[in-house]
């Protein structure tokens, strides 16, 4: 038969079918992604280095080379090894851009270190992984080959929240892969890495349709990830630069024209949008994405003739050696160099160079260098530094150069890679060991290079959205979209920082991309650690007091939140409640009310936290205390208490005290504590009272026992035991007397402070030694004994001379003491001793009587003691309090010596106790020592002296910030101080400044005035702040800490040079509003000078603006112009005439035409229309002031004056051969409809030969040459000359050229003929059918009609299907013929699984998979899995597990296999849903035979619902969740115009609420909703192809529920065929079940598949129809596909050829990657390969078709 016309199809840059099966053939087999890519957050690993493409840091990277350990050493492996990333790394320019080893690629040496890291579906981020490139692995089925890599990613790595990640390669696994070989092993010239598989950006996903050959194994692997490189000449030192260097001049030519001895073309930063992402025939075409590339240089150099003739052979050499070959002859030959040309592109990427004499078509080399002088690589026809041609290869950018030309090359393109060493870094924070804080910022930093293109820095959350500086979500914008921080210099990172919002979730992850040209080419992240308990502390004031007693109910206040430090500790400063923080009783809330069976308990505002209870506690009663959780919108937790009532701390109700004690030698003295009650005033009373349980005893521990002593206490009951064990140590010296100071803590934890007094009796007689006259009783007085320097309390020392007896001393007679005084600092106190005689009685002292204190007394630290040697009276004083130090000493005693008359003495201590703050409390029992309001214990907690109001609470220091510049030493002036009530004051006297902790290297600080020194380092980037903390002590030892910040600031920039320019002399008339525009430096400062009084400048609009009056003076003016910048100027002059106005409506070319109604204003022969597309001025004749008249110019340079393309006497667009280009500036006059291209009289639009080059405009389309050129290619031979197909015949001859004129149905400009399909008759063009005449096997049968045409047992659609080729036998070379190979390795030989008499594909089970490839061939429709004699698609429980095939499925579990997680136990033995059930204990299945209505392949049997709740029992989980929890969902869908488009709710989502609205929020168009859910969405007749409704859903509250997106479609044209095909423009009823038996009936191999989105970019012919058809199924037009999900996948062959995985696994597999596989199903599309006769498969499927569509 004759394959239908595709007219219809617009095709891009001459993709075929044939084409288009290459491609495929090439790639192998890949899965189509189920939805579109969208940016997901990456988490870059903080352990590693690399965040862009460059050197890494080995001692960051794990070795995971596969190969090298042995997990992987062969194909098969790089195949099926589980957990694996594996590829190849080649260089470019050879071959197409496909991965799988070839014969055309180049691979890199072995050795060469690849780096991998992956990103998991979290966000969270790997370490980077190392391998090396090895050429031992065979290559088989595209795997292996030289430069074969592979990673082995088995053990996965753990993030900080514990969890393991492996990779799988999943939808939402990224990786990203890429090498650091950066110099040539060969020519040593420098490599750049150009792209990889899948894409240029940093991370790819695992499961993409932007594909280039990478195939993921979902769930297992991802194999064929090739990496390309290209080497380019270096920035310095160039081989391949002459000496001499010739400006060929700026952009300006756009297409090809002749004479002009130029080359000419288009540079551009490629973005790898759409089609060119995963186009592998050709180069990119500029187009989406795409950015101009304004001020490159492009270089073209060529040869001498000797040169020429030298370094022709280069192009016999390898491909890897002719760059080194052609650097080498060079070299070695400088003669051999001709010239250089150089070019800029202009602000749209042209550029063109001038050759003058030295043009030539042959023998160059081109270059491209960015506006820094970097050489940057991409695609071009010089993949290598050798010299060539303008080619058409597969690396050559599109449209391919026009060689055709007589004097010129036009579209010498260059498509470049925005890729450059650019590094991102988060300094400060990671996503292990630095998490960030809520109110943190995080800080980026950018090393390397930066690309020349537009980058922009922009941040992401965990889920992906956009989020701006603050952290705030930026609805309805994707990453690559939004503005985010511009980056024009690597230090504009600095404005990019992020500060953590207070909302921030714990485990937030925030990810900051460098976006270049729109592509994501660095990346960093950091984790939040959100614990908001941490941070802030909850606390409520007491309730005393009912402050409302009108209200019912005693209500606390809100709780108030304080600022938490790191160490726990809570501050004075108040922070803020998040909001969304919520409030609840705690578990052990009291009981405030009610009785035994009715109590009642507290209540709490959960918003606010207010508590209330019915009534405060009695008189008496003991405070209620309410406990309280707080919950914080992060989901820590804080928890508080609210306290009812008042209860007076213990300590202030009773008083400790202890008795006064004497110490025996050798025996314990203890002491008890006894409790006194206090009364109102806080006195104590005579009331004895017990001592509080509970309670606990401390001595302090700033005491030391005296020399000889051992003093020790009971915790429990406060018992003090004091003894002084050995005698023998007893010193005339030893201590007579001293306090034990002790702390009593209550169960309150209030406290009290006594001293317990214990004195020295050594000879026991009851007399305490300070009023013993003979301590050790032996008969000779303490005073004698001292004085003839005997031991007084030791009875074996006595005095040489012996006492004489006498009568009773005074000392015995008289008994002195003092009283207990309190020392208050900068205060006297005295003390005057009393006696008593032995009775007890008052008596006076005796006259005569001497005091002194001992010798050995030493006043302690800051008191001053002395004595009244006659009164005895003491005087104690501490002078001054600024020497009160935290350990000044609390208590002592005064030892003094009475000295009687007779001589006799007698000893005795006046006990003196500090009292700081002269409250009439000692020290020892204060808790406040100086009143300050802050407890001693805190105060020594925290450093402070408790004995002084601490200065640094009357003091505030405060620095300016400063700031300078990179190298430069920052003086910031000395701090002001602040009073407490903020005035201006001075520090104390012996304040001292100090670095604090951390304080930057090299700070110096003025110890006297505080006057900080900050050195900025040489690389600090602008924007940088240096912290400097200053720690501020004061004399009282209390300290500030006060930080200092220094900004550092942009150096100054470099002087620039400054140019101006003006107009050439001109004119203005009286009363013309006047405007001339001046040029200047961007940046400059403009001064006018010479303009007349009417006339300014003004700086804004650049112009000199003003009106001319009516009355001005006719006279010139010469006017000056200067701009001047950085100290630079430059001027320029013009002169200003002003003329007498004409008339109100003026005739400027003098023509007698007002210019209101002349078509050529300024009559220069080009009328104003084209005049204004051209860019001149329709009134001015010269617009550039050149001297040449615009019409004599040539604005398109087709060497053809503007004059000659425009009609000056009709004002519109001269556009004679219709392409809608104004022949102005159309560079080709003959290329449109209206054209005559090959010059015969007809037009194109009517041509059936448009370029009469002898082949038919539809037969060059099918075959990709051009249909406008006779010479596609341009080596000289004309296309009809060619053999496109290499069967031996010429193009010419194989296409048939109707007579005269035909008609253009498909409006694309040229007349339609249809292919020609003679030889064979077999659907595909002949021009591109090749050779099928031959016999392969000698069977007599031809091979075009032979089913099996090497003979080999198996038939053409069966080796096609099992990637074997039909015309050798023995495919793979090993002696084993494919018949007797084992594809699947089911144990059944090829030749036993196909029939070689029927050329179509067997498949037994009916599965859609061939037998050829299929391990299970019972797992189909036909087949019997579970053996009981029904086949699975009537068997109710296909693999008899006990579990219905439906049931099944709700579960996520494979109805073709008893065991789905191959754990050993049977599904229907599982518990899928976790409640205590057996799966088959909640199925039910049916007996017999069931149909199966939804052409899954399976029996329909419904799900088991016994509970009627709509959901299958298997995975009916115990309802754990509140009714609101689910709500209703709705999925986005598509229309046209007009047509309104039903959306059913979700039925696994909630139930819609009655009450429940829509809205239309964006669009054009309407919307409701019935009571079943239904959403209908009417567009109006208006709407535009890629417009959006925008439907809100809304609850009855008017809360958005859901948000529904319903996208514009085109409508097909009417009477539109849908390029030939007989499907109907938007049916939907395609017969899918006939698809795959029609593709089988043609040879279709389903080993080559291509994704929808693919073919739908790359526009094959007659494809489009079947994409239309199948994104209307996707969409919801009709339910259909849905029904068809399993089938579907199964006949479009989602299979690894030779793995033959399961449908119903990856089916499950894609169901797990994203929610939209369910809806999509297989979700992919069969291509053409080899022979291909689609538009049958189209007919095939279509509805109605017949039997012409039957094949051969």
């Amino acid at each position: 038969m004759k394959m239908k016309s595709f007219n219809g199809v617009a095709r891009r840059r001459g993709t075929t079918i044939a084409a288009a099966a290459l491609s495929v053939a090439l790639v192998g087999p890949f899965v189509h992604a189920v939805s579109p890519m969208s940016t997901l957050p990456v988490a870059q690993a903080q352990n590693a280095t690399a965040d862009a493409i460059g050197s890494l840091n080995d001692g960051n990277v794990i070795e995971a080379d596969a190969i090298q350990n042995g997990y992987v050493d062969s194909p098969t492996d790089m195949t099926n090894a589980k957990n694996t990333l594996s590829g190849n790394v080649y260089f470019a320019g050879k071959g197409t851009i496909t991965s799988g080893y070839g014969g055309n690629n180049v691979p890199v040496p072995a050795g060469t270190n690849v780096y991998m890291q992956w990103m998991d579906t979290d966000g969270s981020v790997s370490p980077v992984y190392k391998a090396q490139t090895q050429d031992s692995i065979n290559q088989a089925s595209g795997n292996g080959g030289p430069a074969s890599y592979a990673f082995d990613l088995r053990n996965g790595y753990k993030d900080s929240n514990g969890e393991k990640h492996v990779y799988k390669a999943t939808s939402g696994q990224y990786y990203r892969v890429w090498t650091e070989l950066d110099v040539h092993p060969v020519s040593g010239y420098p490599v750049q890495q150009l792209r990889g598989a899948g894409g240029l950006g940093a991370f790819i996903n695992s499961v993409t349709a932007e594909n280039t050959g990478q195939f993921p194994l979902i769930g297992t692997n991802m194999q064929k990830v090739s990496l390309w490189l290209a080497e380019t000449v270096p920035a310095e030192n160039n081989p391949l630069k002459a000496s001499e260097v010739i400006d060929g001049g700026n952009g300006k030519h756009q297409g090809g024209y002749t004479n002009s001895n130029s080359y000419s073309g288009r540079v551009w930063l490629e973005a790898f949008e759409g089609a060119d992402n995963a186009n592998s025939i050709t180069g990119p075409a500029y187009g989406n994405g795409d950015a101009p590339a304004e001020k490159y240089r492009v270089y073209l150099t060529t040869l001498t003739n000797e040169g020429k003739q030298a370094l022709a052979k280069v192009d016999s050499l390898p491909y890897n050696e002719r760059s080194a070959e052609t650097k080498r002859l060079i070299q070695e030959n400088s003669n051999y160099l001709g010239k250089t040309f150089v070019g800029t592109t202009d602000a749209n990427g042209f550029y063109n160079i001038d050759m003058g004499k030295d043009f030539t078509k042959e023998s160059v080399y081109m270059w491209v260098e960015d506006p820094q002088g970097r050489p940057v690589q991409g695609y071009s026809s010089w993949m290598t530094p050798a010299f060539g041609k303008a080619n058409s290869k597969n690396w050559t950018p599109q449209p391919i150069p026009n060689r055709a030309l007589i004097g010129a090359i036009s579209n010498v393109n260059f498509a470049l890679m925005p890729v450059q060493n650019t590094q991102l870094d988060i300094v400060n924070y990671d996503l292990d060991k630095n998490p960030a804080k809520h109110g943190d910022t995080a800080k980026i930093k950018l090393d390397g290079s930066l690309a020349t293109a537009e980058s922009k820095i922009v941040w992401t959350n965990k889920a992906g959205e956009v989020v701006d500086n603050s952290g705030a979500v930026q609805k309805g914008v994707e990453p690559e979209d939004y503005e985010g921080t511009p980056i024009a210099q690597l230090s504009d990172a600095a404005n990019a920082s992020l500060t953590v919002p207070k909302d921030a979730k714990d485990g937030e992850i925030y990810t900051a991309t460098l976006y270049v040209n729109g592509q994501p080419m660095a990346r960093d992240s950091f984790m939040v650690s959100a614990d908001t308990a941490a941070e802030i502390e909850p606390g409520y004031e007491d309730v005393v007091a009912d402050k409302d007693p009108d209200k019912d109910g005693v209500q606390s206040d809100k709780p108030s939140f304080k600022e938490e430090g790191a160490d726990g500790a809570v501050s004075d400063e108040p922070a803020e409640k998040p909001d969304g923080t919520e409030f609840e009783l705690g578990p052990d809330a009291p009981i405030v009310g009610g009785d035994e069976e009715n109590p009642v308990y507290p209540t709490i505002d959960p918003d606010t936290g207010i508590v209330t209870i019915p009534t405060l506690p009695g008189e008496g009663e003991d405070p209620i205390s309410v406990p309280v959780i707080v919950t914080y919108p992060d989901g820590s937790k804080d928890t508080a208490g609210v306290k009812f009532g008042e209860k007076k701390e213990t300590a202030k109700t009773v008083e400790p005290t202890y008795g006064d004690e004497t110490v025996v030698p050798g025996t314990p003295a203890t002491s008890n504590p006894e409790f006194k009650k206090e009364d109102e005033n806080g006195q104590p009373t005579d009331e004895t009272v017990e001592v509080p349980e509970g309670s606990k005893f401390s001595i302090d521990e700033d005491f030391t026992a005296p020399e000889g002593y051992e003093v020790k206490i009971d915790e429990n009951t406060g018992e003090i035991t004091v003894t002084f064990p050995d005698d023998s140590k007893l010193k005339k010296d030893t201590v007579e007397g001293f306090d034990v100071p002790v702390t009593v803590t209550y169960p309150d934890d209030s406290t009290d402070k006594t001293d317990a007094n214990f004195k020295l009796d050594t000879d026991g007689d009851g007399t305490p030694d300070s009023k013993d006259d003979d301590d050790d009783n032996d008969g000779i007085s303490d005073e004698e004994e001292k004085d003839k320097d005997s031991n007084p309390k030791d009875k074996g020392s006595i005095p040489a001379t012996p006492l004489e007896p006498g009568n009773p001393t005074d000392a015995a007679t008289f008994d002195p003491s003092y009283e207990e005084k309190l020392v208050v600092p900068g205060e006297e106190t005295k003390s005057t001793p009393t006696f008593t005689d032995k009775d007890g009685k008052d008596v006076e002292v005796p006259e005569g009587s001497k005091f002194s204190i001992d010798e050995d007394f030493t006043a302690p630290e800051g008191y001053e003691v002395k004595i009244d040697e006659n009164t005895g009276e003491i005087t104690v004083t501490f002078p001054d309090d600024s020497k009160l130090k935290k350990d000044t000493v609390e208590g002592f005693d005064v030892p003094v010596t009475v000295t009687y008359p007779d001589d006799s003495t007698d000893k005795t201590d006046a006990n003196f106790k500090l009292d700081t703050d002269g409250d009439g409390t000692p020290d020892s029992k204060d808790d406040d020592d100086d009143n300050d309001g802050i407890s001693d214990e805190e105060e020594k907690d925290k450093d402070s002296n408790p004995k002084s109001p601490n200065q640094n609470l009357d003091f505030e220091p405060e620095y300016e910030d400063g700031s300078g510049e990179p190298g430069e030493d920052v003086t910031v002036p000395a701090p002001t101080i602040k009073d407490k009530d903020g005035n201006d004051t001075d520090a104390p006297e012996g304040t001292k400044f100090t670095p604090g902790e951390n304080a930057p290297d090299g700070v110096k600080v003025d110890e006297s005035t505080g006057e900080v020194t900050v050195p900025v380092l040489e690389d600090a980037e602008p924007g940088d702040k240096i912290t400097v903390p200053v720690d501020v002590t004061y004399p009282d030892g209390s300290k500030d800490t006060v930080d200092v910040t220094v900004t550092v600031d942009e150096p100054d920039a470099p002087a620039r040079d400054v140019s101006v320019d003006a107009v050439p002399d001109t004119k203005v008339q009286r009363g013309e509003e006047v405007s001339i525009p001046v040029k200047s430096t961007d940046g400059s400062e403009v001064s006018v000078t010479g303009l007349p009084d009417f006339l300014d400048y003004n700086p804004e609009t650049k112009a000199i603006e003003g009106t001319v009056p009516a009355d001005a003076d006719l006279k010139s003016y010469d006017v000056e112009v200067k701009a001047s910048l950085d100290g630079k100027e430059d001027t320029d002059a013009f002169k200003l005439t002003v003329t007498e106005r004409m008339i109100a409506d003026p005739d400027t070319d003098g023509d007698g035409i007002p210019d209101s109604q002349d078509p050529d204003i300024d009559g220069d022969g080009v009328n104003n229309s084209d005049e204004k597309a051209a860019g001149t001025d329709p009134k001015n004749p010269d617009t550039d002031g050149d001297g040449i008249n615009d019409g004599d110019e040539d604005t398109d340079g087709d060497g053809k004056p503007n004059k000659d393309e425009s009609n000056p006497n009709e004002d519109k667009i001269t556009d004679k051969d219709g392409d809608g280009i104004p022949d102005i500036i159309d560079k080709d006059d003959e290329d449109g409809p209206k054209g005559d291209k090959d010059g015969d009289g007809i037009i194109n639009a009517e041509d059936p030969d448009a370029d009469g080059d002898g082949v038919s405009n539809d037969d060059e389309k099918e075959a990709g040459l051009d249909p406008l050129n006779p010479d596609t290619d341009g080596d000289g031979t004309k296309d009809g000359d060619e053999d496109t197909d290499g069967d031996g015949k010429k193009n010419k001859d194989e296409s048939e050229v109707p007579e005269g004129k035909v008609a253009d149905e498909d409006g694309d400009g040229l007349g339609d003929t249809g292919v020609t399909d003679k030889d064979p008759e077999d659907g595909t063009p002949d021009i591109i059918d090749g050779p099928l005449k031959n016999d392969t096997d000698k069977d007599g049968i031809e091979d075009a009609v032979d089913p099996d045409i090497d003979g080999d047992g198996v038939n053409n659609s069966d080796e096609k299907a099992a990637g074997t080729d039909p015309y050798n036998p023995d495919t793979d070379g090993d002696g084993t013929k494919d018949g007797d190979e084992d594809t699947d390795g089911d144990g059944k030989p090829n030749k036993d699984e196909s029939n070689p008499n029927e050329d179509k594909i067997t498949d037994k089970d009916g599965d859609g998979i061939p037998d050829i490839i299929d391990k299970d061939d019972e797992d189909g429709p036909k087949g019997d899995k579970d053996g009981d004699g029904i086949i699975n698609a009537e068997d109710p429980d296909a693999d008899g597990d006990g579990v219905s095939n439906d049931d099944e499925k709700e579960a996520g579990l494979d109805p073709l296999n008893p065991d789905t997680d191959g754990d050993g136990t049977n599904d229907g033995d599982e518990d899928t849903d976790g409640d205590g059930k057996k799966n088959k204990d909640e199925s039910e299945v049916p007996e017999g035979k069931v149909t199966d209505e939804d052409g899954d392949g399976l029996g329909d049997t419904g799900i088991t619902d016994k509970n009627d709740n709509g959901i299958a029992d298997i995975v009916d989980k115990p309802d754990t969740t509140t009714p609101d929890t689910k709500k209703p969902d709705w999925n986005d869908t598509k229309t046209t115009p007009g047509e309104s488009v039903e959306i059913e709710k979700d039925p696994n989502s909630g139930d819609v609420e009655s009450g429940t609205t829509v809205e239309v929020t964006d669009g054009s168009g309407t919307a409701e909703i019935d009571d079943n859910g239904t959403i209908t969405v009417k567009p109006n007749e208006d709407a535009k192809p890629d417009d959006k409704i925008v439907v809100e859903v809304k609850d009855p509250e008017g809360k958005v529920i859901d948000t529904v997106e319903v996208t514009i479609e085109e409508k097909d044209k009417p009477g539109s065929n849908n390029g030939g095909s007989s499907i109907p423009s938007g049916s939907s009823n395609v017969d899918w079940k006939r698809c795959a038996p029609a593709a089988a009936g043609v040879g279709l191999p389903l080993l080559f598949l291509l994704p929808i989105g693919l073919a739908s970019q790359m526009n094959i012919p007659g494809f489009s129809p079947l994409v239309k058809q199948v994104a209307a199924q996707i969409d919801g037009i009709n339910r259909q596909l849905g029904q068809q999900n399993t089938a579907l996948q199964k006949q479009l062959g989602i299979y690894n050829g030779p793995l033959a995985k399961q449908a119903s696994q990856i089916d499950m597999m894609l169901k797990k990657v994203s929610p939209e596989a369910g809806r999509i199903g297989g979700g992919v599309a069969l291509a053409a390969a080899g022979a291909l006769a689609l538009g049958l498969l189209i007919n095939s499927c279509a509805p109605g078709a017949g039997s012409s569509s039957s094949s051969k």
